[in-house]
Order: structure tokens, then C-alpha cells, then sequence
């Protein structure tokens, strides 16, 4: 990258207990629980 160039990562951050995802298109793993096919 150039000296004038910048970086921006895509994505969010996240806090306990937003909305991941639904178990239908993710897996949950550790860090998250499941609660009424939602992943947190």
C-alpha cells in the first residue's frame, strides 16, 4: 500500500447477545449460544 492509501476492513463489531445468524445457514462454535434456531 501507498503512503496515501488507507485500509478499511469490512465487517462489524459485535456485542454479546446481537443476532448472528440463523442455524439454517451457520454453525454456531464457541463463543455463541443458540436460542429459537437464532445464533448469538
Amino acid at each position: 500500500m501507498g503512503a496515501h492509501e488507507q485500509r478499511r476492513n469490512s465487517g462489524r463489531f459485535v456485542l454479546p447477545g446481537d443476532l448472528l445468524g440463523v442455524i439454517e445457514e451457520f454453525i454456531p462454535n464457541s463463543g455463541t449460544y443458540v436460542e429459537n434456531g437464532n445464533i448469538y
